[in-house]
């Protein structure tokens, strides 16, 4: 507020979505996973940081509105850290249900940003998360019990795309948790098993 036309106003920005996004997985998600009642948690989370004016109301619980992401796109889109903030703006499905639609909608969201910003610092986690749901649509495609989702010919080419994806996750210059990731999840296809 006190300097805003610094230059470092875009990583203020992410280090504020970052830290909002933290306070939501340590003071209401993490409760929530230790049996806690939401509707208490939810209460209680409010009471203490709802003059944040950032949280929204979801079927799923609380969510960080990600104002700050958002603000980065719009008013810093040359700032080095737009594709971070990109990144952070992807909609996660809570669950799939079995259904491919979720999959594809984040794996599509994946794949602009990786278009978009071919150099990003996230290049391995996006590379992973790729693979990763790839992964996942071989096996809804494979094993759905809805005969109307299972396609043998989609699940071999989600399963081919999958296994590429990890192998260029594991050829990125630096050894990350993403890596590890990579090579377990992709031992784990070629051997049949399932995630």
């Amino acid at each position: 507020d006190k300097y805003p036309e610094s230059k470092e106003s875009s990583i203020v920005l992410q280090r504020l979505g970052e830290s909002f996004e933290g306070l939501l997985e340590m003071e209401y998600q993490r409760r929530i996973k230790n049996n806690e009642p939401e509707p208490l948690v939810r209460k209680q989370f409010l009471e203490k940081y709802g003059s944040y004016n950032c949280w929204e109301n979801t079927p799923a619980g609380l969510a960080y509105n990600r104002s700050h992401f958002k603000t980065i796109l719009e008013k810093y889109p040359d700032s080095p850290i737009t594709d971070e903030a990109a990144y952070h703006m992807i909609k996660w499905e809570p669950k799939y249900h079995g259904r491919p639609e979720g999959v594809l909608r984040e794996l599509k969201q994946l794949q602009e940003i990786f278009e978009k910003y071919p150099t990003t610092s996230f290049r391995p986690m996006i590379l992973y998360q790729m693979a990763h749901r790839c992964s996942i649509l071989y096996e809804i495609y494979s094993f759905s019990p809805a005969a109307a989702v299972r396609n043998p010919q989609k699940a071999q080419e989600y399963r081919e795309k999958a296994l590429f994806l990890y192998q260029l996750s594991l050829k990125s210059p630096e050894h990350t948790k993403y890596s590890e990731k990579s090579w377990k999840e992709m031992e784990q296809l070629q051997k049949g098993e399932r995630i």
